[in-house]
């Protein structure tokens, strides 16, 4: 289910959140980066791969779809009440992408990796790989000064999102699986009159994570290709436009030593860029 806490009536967040503003000017080539360095700092084997996978899911097979559309209608009420127009023409437009016949999804998924750690304690525990992405801002795993080091990274997926949605899938290297969607919107008052925070879970109970798997589609497996993490972009929004070629030269740019000395090989789509591709 999807649950947008109460928000108290405390600080009120609108659709301009400044850390996924921060890549909206070169979202593509921010979510390469961003996500390879990741992968990179994750790594626990000799070589790891980062794949960039699109496909189309019905509408409805997205994770709660049903609810987290209602959720929005109700914010796009309230944004007209309060008059809010960027937030407005956001809704406006996102509500469209629920009812096409087909939406686009952008699977990103590292292999060689300890995936996200700490999803079994993540009721207790806030300075884990897992809550520290999927639950926490302004935090990250790294030391000060390291690349990533405020967290501020992990929202250029949202950057890509029609949705502003991200769905994280994980087998970690203890063998511990989770998943968990994550809506970042903004505040708005429900129906029943509470004000809700911007940010929602699709999650069990007290926003903790799911103890499986997210399997959208039936021709990709995480059990079957050992630990790490897979986060689906839902609403990818580039698809039409040249993102492929946008991947590969940011790849190329910052990880050409790590791809020639076989660390890292990507695969987008359908071009792989390896040691033996360069």
């Amino acid at each position: 289910m999807w649950n947008f806490p109460s928000s108290g009536n405390g600080q009120y967040n609108n659709i301009g959140d400044s850390g996924i503003e921060t890549f909206t000017g070169n979202p593509i080539k921010s979510l390469a980066r961003e996500i390879c360095q990741n992968s990179l700092d994750a790594r626990v084997s000799e070589s790891i791969t980062v794949e960039f996978s699109t496909f189309n899911i019905p509408s409805s097979v997205l994770p709660g779809a049903k609810e987290l559309k209602t959720t929005f209608d109700e914010i796009l009420t309230f944004c007209n009440v309060q008059d809010f127009i960027q937030a407005k023409e956001f809704f406006d437009n996102s509500i469209k992408v629920f009812d096409q016949d087909q939406i686009c999804v952008l699977r990103i998924s590292d292999f060689g990796t300890t995936g996200l750690v700490g999803s079994e304690v993540a009721h207790e525990s806030y300075n884990t790989p897992w809550f520290k992405l999927v639950r926490s801002s302004g935090s990250s795993d790294k030391e000060n000064g390291a690349i990533g080091s405020f967290g501020i990274g992990k929202n250029a997926t949202y950057a890509c999102s029609e949705l502003r949605t991200v769905f994280y899938s994980t087998m970690d290297k203890n063998g511990y699986k989770a998943h968990q969607g994550v809506s970042q919107l903004v505040g708005f008052r429900s129906h029943d009159g509470d004000m809700k925070q911007s940010t929602g879970y699709y999650s069990e109970e007290e926003s903790l994570p799911f103890n499986s798997l997210l399997n959208i589609t039936e021709d990709y497996s995480r059990e079957e290709r050992g630990p790490g993490t897979d986060i689906y972009i839902a609403g990818f929004m580039y698809n039409h436009e040249d993102w492929k070629n946008q991947i590969v030269s940011e790849v190329l740019d910052g990880f050409l030593y790590a791809i020639f000395d076989g660390s890292l090989k990507v695969i987008v789509d359908d071009i792989v860029i390896s040691n033996d591709t360069i």
